[in-house]
């Protein structure tokens, strides 16, 4: 049994991975100085992908993640903008105001929502 376990602590040295008594902590491999994940670094990182049309790359990948299938669909709803807001809507000849119904100053769109709306 011992020997099994060795056999397993060194394949996860060989993938970077170092067991210790510490809590486990997510790093994230593009912040150099401590590893954390921050929302602008995050923006950060995809604003530098600039010649990647990321939301083909992302459509496939999030199949393959490890989340539950209604995330994923709702991730693949919004980067195909194919979410409900009141641009889509609209298009499909729905009367309303169009205004966000979350901060009320700005007409709603996918990109309203999941990033400049001040509830986001």
């Amino acid at each position: 049994m011992r020997h099994e376990w060795d056999r397993y602590v060194i394949s996860l040295n060989i993938m970077g991975i170092t067991l210790t008594s510490r809590a486990d902590l997510f790093l994230w491999y593009y912040n150099k100085v401590d590893g954390v994940v921050t929302s602008k670094l995050v923006y950060d990182y995809l604003s530098a992908m600039k010649n990647v049309n990321l939301s083909k790359w992302w459509g496939h990948s999030i199949w393959s993640w490890n989340v539950p299938l209604k995330i994923k669909c709702f991730i693949w709803l919004v980067l195909h903008n194919r979410i409900l807001t009141w641009d889509n809507l609209r298009r499909r000849d729905w009367k309303g105001s169009g205004i966000c119904s979350l901060c009320r100053t700005n007409m709603e769109s996918i990109p309203h929502l999941f990033i400049q709306c001040s509830f986001a």
